[in-house]
């Protein structure tokens, strides 16, 4: 990727790392017609941005012998500025800003915390993150535990009980079995397709009611413990 536009690091609202650029490099590449000082302070009125959180300013090289002000802008400031300028240049550069983000997302998936406070948060959130985690986990298990003692002693159950024992409402549960390939529909029937009949883990029943013949699926123990491994969450 060609650098349009210089990406730096920069202390905002006492956060360091932020992904900063420019805005006088911003104003020149999207080429305003109108001077950067007007442009940069009618944008900033016009859309609220916020000093020490969407951009600080420092003071740069003398422009015609004064000192001239200039702005460190967040990425989302840049994306914003060059959205609103409407044209190819503006664009070229919010694109260019998005891809820039997702490169950096890709290659540090968790920055390096460059404060005391920012490491303090970032370990709060790895924390809570692998709580949550560990608490899945355990939740499964318990799941599979729960269902293995369950239908030691059951016979084969019917799909609408095996949905309702995982906490499925039976039509959804159905319904993501077909996708699956686990079962198809046959004269208005689900019935499961055949290597999980061999599998021990569904079987056909056949038979005749009021006449008329029918076949119905049911659900070997084997099938229900196999069927909570893959679809199942937490039993009450």
């Amino acid at each position: 990727m060609n650098e349009l536009i210089k990406v730096e690091s920069h202390l905002i609202g006492g956060q360091a790392g932020i992904r900063t650029v420019n805005a006088r490099e911003l104003h020149g590449f999207l080429e305003v017609g109108t001077r950067f000082n007007d442009w940069i302070s009618a944008r900033i009125s016009l859309y609220g941005f916020q000093e020490n959180q969407d951009f600080v300013t420092f003071t740069g090289n003398a422009v015609k012998g004064r000192p001239a002000t200039e702005y460190h802008i967040t990425l989302d400031m840049a994306k914003e500025l060059a959205m609103v300028e409407r044209n190819e240049k503006g664009k070229q550069a919010r694109q260019y800003f998005i891809e820039c983000e997702r490169r950096l997302k890709v290659a540090a998936p968790h920055a390096i915390p460059q404060s005391l406070p920012e490491a303090l948060r970032l370990a709060a959130d790895l924390a809570e993150q692998n709580s949550q985690q560990a608490l899945l986990i355990e939740q499964q298990k318990l799941a599979v535990e729960f269902v293995e003692r369950y239908v030691e002693a059951q016979s084969s159950r019917c799909l609408s009980d095996v949905a309702k024992l995982l906490g499925w409402k039976p039509q959804s549960f159905t319904k993501q079995l077909s996708q699956d390939g686990i079962v198809f529909k046959r004269d208005s029937a689900w019935v499961p397709s055949q290597p999980h009949v061999d599998s021990g883990r569904f079987t056909v029943r056949a038979g005749v009611r009021h006449g008329f013949s029918f076949n119905q699926t049911r659900v070997t123990p084997k099938g229900t413990i196999w069927l909570t491994k893959r679809y199942g969450g937490w039993v009450e």
